[in-house]
């Protein structure tokens, strides 16, 4: 997946990114033998690293440079329930 983008109407708690986001959680459980799920998020996008700890990704402690802007980084979340052993 390369972005998750809900218009602002429907963005929240309850809107359709958590849904997507579960889908494609299941869908690489499903269809990989990877033991983790890592994300990159912009480090200054708050509400999306928000959205991604509340649905279960915590942080790495990894960054990356963000191609688009060699002042931002990228920051790399992790799924730690992603295989359950």
């Amino acid at each position: 997946m390369h972005a998750v983008c809900v218009a602002p109407a429907h963005r929240g708690p309850d809107g359709p990114a958590r849904a997507l986001m579960e889908a494609a959680v299941d869908f690489a459980r499903e269809h990989t033998d990877y033991t983790w799920l890592t994300l990159g998020v912009r480090e200054d996008n708050y509400r999306a690293r928000a959205f991604y700890r509340r649905i279960g990704f915590h942080g790495l402690g990894k960054t990356i440079p963000y191609p688009l802007d060699s002042t931002k980084f990228v920051r790399i979340l992790g799924c730690p329930d992603f295989r359950v052993s």
